[in-house]
């Protein structure tokens, strides 16, 4: 179960979802997802797969032997072969090799890659970019504003206003661009998910008045404290996972909260976790 839930939270954090999609149909056969956004579709996921429900699964897969339950005995071996199906399902319908209809060789494009190589090029280094296409954090610093610009203008020769940030709606996703300074961010305020991962942020103040993320990732920073996260108060998934963080109780004032990313931190909340729990949030740690 925890590989399971760690694909599945691997398949969140990079927001596909026709395969977040295919799990659900996969593990809940005859219910339609086809209109659930993400989100959804992950915590419902992630509520019956958590690792921490091995012990009551097992005792309701015993029940259902004794009690000769086909159907729900069913269901428990379809979440065993689930990522295995999922994986082959999706690797059909979504793989398709394009150069053989069109003819193209490796020398007519750039390819991105998944995985990274040890060997790059000077070029590669000064640009910022891995080996393969994949941006580093490691490599060069930007701040908020010039982040948004690289990743949604490009080379554009154009200024970012304040207008142009608050006109911003729905995802922003800003991962791996070495961000320390946030200023600019307090502007986006109708953005619902926000993906900061992979940065260098220490510092949340910015983040305050964004009433209506639902989502936030904020893992792989630098982050020590996040009372500023008291008022987002539509706040459902948060990833703070490692960062530094000690002190967690503000989640508890967070009354949508339903999952918590905290892996890698040095938590001193554990009474905070258990109430977390209590309260139906589901956390990793």
């Amino acid at each position: 179960m925890k590989e399971l839930a760690g694909a599945v939270l691997d398949i969140y954090k990079t927001g596909n979802l026709p395969k977040m999609r295919m799990y659900a149909d996969t593990l809940f056969q005859g219910e339609n997802h086809g209109d659930v956004p993400l989100n959804k579709i992950f915590v419902k996921l992630i509520k019956t797969i958590h690792p921490d429900r091995f012990a009551a699964h097992l005792n309701t897969v015993e029940h259902a032997y004794a009690q000769q339950d086909s159907e729900l005995l069913s269901f428990y071996s379809t979440m065993l072969k689930m990522e295995t199906a999922v994986r082959q399902t999706y690797e059909q319908r979504f793989a398709y090799d394009f150069t053989e209809e069109y003819r193209f060789g490796e020398e007519d494009f750039g390819y991105d890659t998944w995985e990274y190589s040890d060997s790059g090029s000077d070029e590669d280094e000064e640009s910022g970019v891995e080996s393969g296409g994949r941006r580093s954090a490691r490599e060069y610093e930007f701040d908020f504003i010039r982040a948004v610009k690289a990743e949604y203008l490009g080379n554009m020769d154009y200024t970012l206003s304040p207008a142009d940030l608050a006109a911003m709606e729905g995802e922003l996703s800003i991962a791996g661009y070495g961000i320390t300074d946030t200023e600019g961010l307090q502007f986006c305020r109708s953005i619902t998910r926000m993906d900061l991962s992979h940065n260098r942020i220490s510092n949340l103040y910015d983040i305050q008045g964004l009433i209506y993320l639902s989502e936030l990732l904020l893992s792989d920073n630098q982050i020590e404290h996040i009372e500023y996260l008291r008022d987002l108060e539509n706040l459902e998934i948060i990833d703070l996972s490692f960062n530094e963080i000690e002190n967690i109780d503000v989640l508890l004032v967070l009354d949508r909260l339903q999952f918590a990313d905290l892996r890698g931190n040095p938590l001193q909340s554990v009474e905070t976790i258990r109430e977390l729990s209590r309260r139906g949030v589901v956390i990793i740690r």
